[in-house]
């Protein structure tokens, strides 16, 4: 059927933004507009544009849409979007987004977009952003973030972000995190991340960390007999030799080694070799 106004065809690239201003949603709802019908609209025809009209326009009509025309539409005009008219929307024609823009848009319309809509937009267009809309968010979007996006992001947004969208997000743009967005960050993610800003709790989780003592302690046997052979090792001297009795006792399990018998051991001095006649 195409577009109607006044019960009269118009050919789209004829719109005006008068035009499209004069068109009663109800009757664009009606109509079956095509993603075809949409391009052919000049960009400056989109200045007409309301949110009525828009939430009245079939999803798949904004398939025609592209970044001059998204810049030419009134900011409250987004307020007629919704999840299936962002994934039918060009990557491409988030580029014509502004914060205002963004910031007229409902939050579930935030559910349709993926990494390419992320990735097309304007780095001052997050300002637009709040906890809301980064909530609705797929967390796979994360992954068309950079670090001016994230520069530009107001700190109350984000309190809308989870564990996964964390986890999709690129190095570069998790490093450009600030203090006070760590601070509106939900205590689960904020603990994600490491003191350098940086995403450092997957390798916590993964890295066990430094144990305190990593040589298994030694049973008490064996410490009774390194004590008795490091006692009559101190009284005298490397060459002498610890009281067997003494061994016998530490090697049999005597915990504690009586300091008097070592002490014996080690009283007689030790007799040099007679020399050979």
């Amino acid at each position: 059927m195409g577009i109607l106004l006044d019960g009269m065809a118009i050919n789209p690239a004829e719109m005006t933004a008068d035009m499209m201003a004069a068109l009663p949603p109800d009757n664009v709802e009606s109509m079956d507009v095509t993603a075809a019908d949409i391009a052919a609209i000049p960009p400056a025809a989109m200045g007409g544009m309301t949110a009525d009209m828009m939430s009245a326009m079939p999803a798949h009509a904004m398939g025609g849409m592209d970044a001059d025309m998204m810049s030419a539409c009134p900011s409250d005009a987004m307020g007629g979007m919704d999840a299936d008219m962002m994934t039918a929307m060009p990557p491409e024609a988030m580029g014509g987004m502004d914060a205002d823009m963004m910031s007229a848009m409902p939050a579930d319309a935030m559910g349709g977009m993926g990494p390419n809509h992320m990735e097309a937009m304007p780095a001052e267009a997050m300002g637009g952003m709040d906890a809301d809309m980064m909530s609705a968010m797929p967390p796979e979007c994360m992954c068309g973030m950079d670090a001016d996006m994230m520069a530009n992001m107001p700190p109350e947004a984000m309190g809308g972000m989870d564990a996964p969208m964390m986890a999709n997000m690129p190095p570069d743009c998790v490093d450009a995190i600030s203090e006070a967005q760590m601070v509106e960050m939900p205590t689960e993610v904020a603990g994600m991340m490491d003191d350098d800003g940086g995403m450092g709790a997957l390798g916590d989780a993964l890295d066990p960390g430094p144990m305190d003592d990593m040589a298994a302690p030694m049973d008490p046997a064996a410490d009774a007999l390194s004590g008795a052979m490091d006692a009559a090792q101190i009284q005298g001297g490397d060459s002498a030799p610890a009281d067997a009795a003494a061994m016998d006792q530490a090697a049999a399990g005597v915990e504690e080694v009586d300091a008097a018998e070592v002490e014996e051991a080690s009283e007689a001095p030790a007799t040099p070799d007679e020399p050979i006649v």
